[in-house]
């Protein structure tokens, strides 16, 4: 039997692999558990799992190189995990010749479908394949993503397939750099230190441009807006790389829920169970609370309600609901630790000890717009661009420093 590396080829287990490929009718899908017989008796195995391009041309077959190793394991879920791809082979069918690249800038979704059905199993239709075909769809609008139609593991391209086969979705989709947002924050006040004028340059304004070009500019309401979902690679000096994630719960402007999202990101008006029309004031109401927990992460509703020692839903819900009735927004300057005391919005911004007139006018403008954006009626909240442009006129009251602007990921 044959091994072939696709990420370190010889002249044979190139022209051997290209055969295979061309032998099999351009498979979308290529297993490396499994035994691929080339005609007339020749076995070969493969030491990664291949998936095809399909943004391939007639003339030039791509195939992508699913990495192995445990660190490119990039997360898993409860029905899904991330892999990095970490090449790509190239077959230039004039030429009948084949050729290895590394890349760095894809990864695989992969599905596992039973495990999705047990996760579905309260719905009346099992998780199946077209599921997945089902979110390509709907993460088509979404172009910094560049997530392609799924493949279905095939199970007629190599020998014993009927017994290594699993059932699993697999999704090429661009790899977002930087961490979450959460994280990144972290580690940006850390170690940079922001001023008001850099938190607004760096962070605040660049979140809302990302939120504006990759979600409002659908006309879609992402609706489960939190750290969690947003990537980010933040310097004081460079371009701000900021990118949305997981729009699987995504909807039109104007479709009907019940209320998605997380709680203390979630806009009070789905909070009640009842069906109402997605707006972008939900989108809103997040992106403030958001911003909040930019400013001062213990003001984030995760550390609210982790210093408050809530450890049920509903207990969650009734705080949340009580701060919304009571100050009619999510006020910093009204929210309490558990020995009431108030926290500051701008505790963690280095501005100095000399705060001036100007510079307090700048934080109260930043404080009332938040207060806008997290108030508790959806039609008080401002628009998107009226967002931002208010961001972009109390930056420029301050000593101009090192510009950002916004960078999607490369690929854009």
């Amino acid at each position: 039997m044959l091994e072939i590396n696709p990420t370190n080829l010889s002249t044979e287990t190139a022209n051997k692999l290209r055969l295979l490929i061309a032998h099999n009718n351009n498979p979308a899908f290529l297993d490396r558990k499994l035994t691929h017989i080339l005609p007339p008796v020749m076995e070969l195995r493969l030491t990664h799992n291949l998936i095809i391009d399909r943004e391939s041309t007639e003339n030039v077959k791509r195939y992508f190189v699913i990495s192995n190793a445990p660190h490119d394991d990039l997360g898993i879920g409860a029905t899904n995990r991330a892999r990095r791809i970490i090449g790509a082979i190239e077959i230039d069918t004039t030429h009948a010749s084949l050729t290895y690249q590394p890349i760095s800038s894809k990864v695989v979704r992969i599905t596992n479908i039973k495990k999705a059905q047990k996760a579905h199993q309260a719905q009346q239709t099992k998780y199946k394949h077209k599921a997945a075909v089902q979110a390509f769809k709907k993460h088509q609008p979404f172009t910094h993503l560049a997530m392609q139609q799924p493949v279905k593991r095939a199970a007629h391209i190599g020998r014993n397939s009927a017994f290594f086969f699993k059932k699993k979705s697999y999704t090429v989709m661009n790899e977002l750099p930087g961490q979450n947002l959460g994280d990144e924050i972290a580690d940006f006040i850390t170690y940079i230190g922001p001023d008001t004028k850099t938190m607004l340059d760096v962070v605040l304004i660049p979140i809302l441009e990302a939120y504006k070009r990759q979600v409002a500019s659908t006309g879609k309401v992402h609706r489960d807006i939190k750290p969690g979902n947003i990537n980010a690679d933040l310097y004081k000096d460079t371009p701000s790389i900021i990118n949305f994630l997981d729009f699987d719960s995504s909807l039109a402007i104007g479709d009907k829920d019940t209320g998605y999202g997380t709680l203390g990101y979630l806009a009070p008006e789905a909070m009640g169970g009842l069906t109402v029309a997605v707006t972008p004031a939900r989108d809103i109401f997040s992106l403030g609370v958001l911003l909040i927990s930019c400013i001062n992460p213990d003001l984030s509703p995760e550390s609210i309600v982790s210093e408050r020692k809530i450890n049920t839903s509903k207990e969650a819900l009734q705080f949340m609901l009580t701060q919304l009735n009571t100050h009619l927004c999510y006020d910093p300057d009204q929210i309490t630790t558990e020995s009431n005391e108030h926290y500051e919005l701008f505790n963690y911004i280095n501005d100095g000890d000399d705060i001036s007139e100007q510079l307090q006018q700048c934080r109260n403008q930043i404080k009332t717009l938040l207060k806008n954006m997290t108030s508790r009626y959806p039609e008080k909240r401002p628009a998107i661009d009226s967002v931002i442009a208010e961001l972009k006129a109390a930056s420029a009251m301050l000593t101009p420093s090192p510009s950002s602007t916004l960078s999607l990921s490369p690929s854009q």
